[in-house]
């Protein structure tokens, strides 16, 4: 009877430990451990969570990530171009280390791919929705054998990159999905394209549909009234390589960035203790579409006679950069001669706005997708060559207005003048009627 009370001390402390075990395992699986269908792994703060869906009004079978509280907002999904047909899909680590999605009779229906061998492999959801493949003997807790936001699909998340590595090859792009109900590879990409600038380019196919303007060291200079208290836009230069990310300003502040299957950008935002997310922008109409069927249109062409200059436009997108020059160590009034030493220099302005302004950037032959923002807060300009009887006529056209201005002041003063010494001597000859 004595001995009873051990073994109810020693059973409890199984039960516990299994209980620990389970709780701390809840957000990887190792070597021959298996998530199937049905089953979930849930990262430690409970964010996200990857396991099986069917998207929409379909039945095939998808492994997915997605937001803990809103699990309608998928984030990632691991075979996209290759659905499971039946609810018998098992993730689970193979012998080599990798990470492999398996159907029914064990066919591999996606697999992490990839040649390094680990000694003790783990796939970890983490509280970012990255689902990382580790080697637990590693010594450096942050060095991934894959990750899955290294192959984003249609949304981007916080501290995701975008861009091409030069070094690996790999280029982080979205892809939208191909409907509501089907995540396969859509019509549309979203991607940083960096000819001498980088820009944000929605493309449908090989045709591009909206580019955001080229980046002007404090932001696109195709969206300046597109700015979110919520994230702050930021390129980070490694080595040769350049990774545009965005990150919120706020830790409680939850955000994704999402390309749909119409081709529509959308970013959500969530404060952490709600589970509903904003929209922003609300309408599509807030987004552009790039219009490359035309161009600036001069009045009067250019013959590159004396006498030509430069006008200056105020709050605008910038024109694509098809054929253009860069250098990033030039002033403005260096950039400005230099336009002008070429015939075929259209524009000029500086290359980054921050900190004063550094840099030239200038066009060659038609300016394409150039649009006026009319916001108070806008400092991209540009400054676009004209021939010497437009800078007349401008010139002309403003003396006029100054004229006008000038008038209409001297007019409204006078007339004050008047009405107010009208008023001194009525006051004075109603006095004197008193007396």
């Amino acid at each position: 009877m004595e001995s009873q009370p051990f073994f109810t001390f020693f059973y409890a402390l199984i039960y516990f430990s299994t209980l620990l075990k389970f709780s701390t395992a809840a957000d990887t699986i190792a070597r021959n451990e298996s998530i199937r269908d049905g089953e979930t792994l849930v990262s430690f703060n409970r964010r996200f969570e990857i396991g099986f869906f069917s998207p929409g009004s379909s039945r095939n079978r998808y492994l997915g990530v997605w937001y803990k509280s809103t699990p309608s907002a998928n984030v990632w999904v691991a075979n996209r171009n290759n659905p499971i047909l039946d609810s018998n899909g098992v993730l689970t680590i193979s012998k080599n280390g990798t990470l492999v999605l398996l159907n029914g009779t064990n066919g591999v229906i996606w697999s992490t791919n990839i040649s390094k061998v680990a000694e003790s492999p783990v796939a970890q959801l983490l509280d970012s929705g990255n689902l990382v493949l580790l080697d637990k003997t590693s010594t450096s807790s942050n060095t991934y054998l894959w990750q899955s936001f290294d192959f984003p699909c249609d949304t981007r998340l916080q501290g995701m990159k975008m861009g091409k590595n030069s070094d690996t090859g790999l280029d982080q792009y979205l892809t939208s999905w191909k409907s509501a109900d089907d995540p396969s590879s859509g019509d549309f990409t979203y991607r940083v394209e960096n000819h001498g600038l980088p820009q944000l380019v929605v493309s449908m196919g090989s045709v591009r549909k909206y580019r955001s303007g080229p980046w002007n060291g404090l932001r696109f200079s195709g969206f300046p009234l597109l700015t979110n208290p919520a994230v702050k836009p930021k390129f980070d230069l490694e080595g040769n390589n350049l990774n545009y990310i965005l990150n919120p300003y706020n830790n409680s502040v939850i955000t994704r960035q999402t390309l749909n299957h119409t081709g529509l950008l959308q970013l959500y935002v969530m404060n952490e203790n709600n589970t509903e997310w904003d929209l922003i922008p609300k309408s599509p109409e807030e987004w552009e579409v790039l219009d490359s069927s035309s161009g600036c249109l001069r009045s009067v062409p250019l013959d590159c006679q004396s006498g030509e200059g430069f006008v200056k436009v105020a709050g605008v997108k910038l024109p694509d950069l098809l054929e253009f020059w860069l250098n990033t160590s030039m002033s403005l009034n260096e950039c400005e001669a230099e336009c002008l030493k070429n015939c075929s220099c259209m524009a000029y302005t500086n290359s980054n706005i921050s900190g004063g302004g550094s840099g030239c950037l200038i066009w060659f032959g038609d300016l394409i997708d150039v649009r006026e923002f009319i916001a108070e807060d806008s400092e991209q300009d540009i400054y676009i060559r004209l021939p010497a009887s437009e800078l007349r006529s401008i010139n002309d056209s403003h003396k006029k207005q100054r004229r006008v201005k000038i008038l209409v002041v001297s007019s409204i003063s006078g007339m004050l003048i008047l009405g107010l010494v009208c008023r001194v001597y009525n006051c004075k000859d109603k006095g004197k009627k008193e007396r």
